[in-house]
Formats: C-alpha cells, structure tokens, sequence
C-alpha cells in the first residue's frame, strides 16, 4: 500500500517469510514494515529538531553528487558546534 504524504513516500510491505527450523520443518509467516521514503526538506527538518548539522550528502553508494534525479538520499550529519554534551 502506497500513500503520498506531505513529508514523503509511505509505504506498507507485506509479504511471507519462511523460517527453518533446527528439526528441518519451514513454517511460513506474514512480516509487514513500513517504510518511509522522505523528501529532502523533511530530512531537513528532522535534523533541525535533532540539533544536527548536514555535513555531506551523497546520490549514491559510489559517492555520487546527491540530485533529484538520485535513487539515494545519503546524508552525513553532526551535532551541531557548539552544542557538546
């Protein structure tokens, strides 16, 4: 099930996994996850709230400049300066 928030993508999976047992049997179980597929200025906000500082971004694993074309959001962050604990 999918839904387009203000915030982002939503998403709810559900599928079957199977889980071996010691004794050999398989039993098959449902899983569900939610999955959250954020915009940008929310990843933004939520940073701000965690008093984090954005300190690089990247579009993919190979470190490419993050863009909206990117399939990957990866963002490097820090406690803000002057904020230790």
């Amino acid at each position: 099930m999918r839904r387009e928030a203000p915030e982002g993508l939503r998403v709810l999976f559900s599928t079957l996994v199977d889980i071996g047992r010691a004794d050999g049997t398989i039993s098959r179980v449902p899983a569900s996850y939610r999955l959250w597929y954020p915009l940008t200025e929310a990843i933004a906000v939520l940073l701000r709230e965690a008093d984090l500082t954005v300190e690089l971004t990247y579009g993919s694993h190979d470190l490419e400049p993050l863009d909206a074309t990117s399939d990957r959001r990866i963002v490097v962050a820090r406690r803000a300066t002057g904020r230790e604990r």
